[in-house]
């Protein structure tokens, strides 16, 4: 059964200020849930085609759940039209 990871957006605009989420400089802030639980934060950005996305898990998270989070950027990347995208766990 694969694990379900969705991007919830609690902050986005440019430098992370409230706003409309949008392409471009555009910064958003938010909350990594996987099964029902937060288990971590998640920042995105934008450098040239590539979408950085750097996330702080508040828990150890396995294999499983890694490569949910993983996927979920690639889609994110699609969504905001860049090439690909970077993950870095904290």
């Amino acid at each position: 059964m694969e694990t379900p990871c969705v991007w919830v957006v609690t902050r986005c605009g440019p430098s992370g200020r409230r706003g409309t989420p949008r392409t471009g400089a555009a910064r958003c802030r938010g909350v990594v849930p996987l099964d029902g639980w937060v288990v971590g934060a998640w920042n995105v950005g934008e450098q040239g085609e590539r979408l950085n996305v750097s996330v702080s898990a508040f828990e150890s998270l396995g294999a499983r759940d890694r490569e949910a989070i993983e996927r979920e950027a690639r889609s994110v990347a699609s969504l905001r039209e860049a090439d690909r995208a970077e993950v870095i766990f904290d």
